[in-house]
């Protein structure tokens, strides 16, 4: 094997490395060495963790086909999404987003657009939705910590209904009173 050859196979083997096969964004590996970058580099950042509603029912009712071109689908818009934000498949129906926000009232904005965008997509005439918790990334906080506190908020999304964006407590309280 040339030189050349052999640099372009494990270029290759690194790509495949940090990139989920179905979705064409960052895998659960190359979402956390980005983000741990991202941390590195300092700014206010926002986690968003999303999960598609009720997946198991889409592959129950329509097909293991039709639910891996709905995760799909949803990973080809979080691809669309500004180069500035950070977007991956953390595993089955569940994603992740680390985006500059300078409040958590953008934040939520961010979230809550995620949220109505996915009401759009249309697989073979089955539509989904998807539930999210937004968490700020707290100065000198580890990334798993912005992680938990963004779950906690999307399993409350979850509790709520499904369909909806929801800020995790801490960020909560960073919330300008109305």
């Amino acid at each position: 094997m040339t030189r050349r050859r052999r640099v372009a196979v494990a270029e290759e083997l690194t790509r495949l490395a940090y990139q989920d096969a179905l979705t064409g964004i960052a895998n659960r590996r190359g979402f956390l060495a980005g983000a741990k970058a991202r941390l590195e580099a300092g700014g206010g950042l926002g986690l968003i963790a999303l999960d598609v509603d009720d997946f198991k029912k889409i592959n129950d009712t329509h097909g293991h086909e039709v639910g891996d071109r709905v995760l799909e689908a949803f990973g080809q818009m979080l691809a669309r999404l500004p180069p500035q934000a950070l977007s991956g498949r953390m595993g089955g129906e569940e994603f992740c987003v680390l985006l500059p926000a300078a409040s958590a009232q953008q934040l939520l904005e961010g979230a809550q657009g995620l949220v109505r965008r996915a009401r759009f997509i249309q697989v073979r005439q089955v539509g989904m939705s998807v539930s999210a918790g937004a968490a700020l990334v707290l100065p000198g906080e580890d990334l798993q910590d912005a992680l938990r506190r963004a779950d906690a908020a999307l399993s409350l999304a979850k509790a709520q209904g499904k369909d909806r964006a929801l800020l995790d407590a801490e960020a909560s309280a960073w919330m300008p009173a109305r």
